[in-house]
């Protein structure tokens, strides 16, 4: 027989002990439903915000495209053109470091 408050075992993360008196119990659950409520609302929230920025990344992307276009530039594919804004960031970051310790070791 298993009696969960004397023995110490690990429950995991889904376990809720609701209480033995019914009313308290009530309102463990409607807390709980709450919470839950609350969860969904954030998580949509978040994805909604991460598709918001998706698009906004998308349209920039289309924005350095046209432009390189204009330019007679090639166009790398718009899968290859997030890596490229990234490795282009890096590189300019690394010449600017380069660029500051070069003044930084002639003082």
């Amino acid at each position: 027989m298993y009696i969960s408050h004397t023995e110490q075992r690990a429950h995991g993360v889904a376990y809720y002990q609701f209480s033995k008196k019914e009313e308290e119990r009530q309102k463990e659950m409607e807390k709980l439903k709450q919470l839950r409520e609350e969860t969904k609302t954030k998580r949509e929230a978040k994805e909604s915000l991460k598709a918001k920025r998706k698009a906004q990344l998308a349209a920039r992307l289309e924005k350095v495209r046209q432009r390189r276009i204009a330019q007679g530039l090639p166009v790398p594919e718009l899968k290859g053109m997030y890596l490229y804004l990234l490795f282009n960031r890096l590189c300019r970051l690394c010449c600017s470091l380069i660029a500051f310790r070069s003044r930084f070791m002639q003082l």
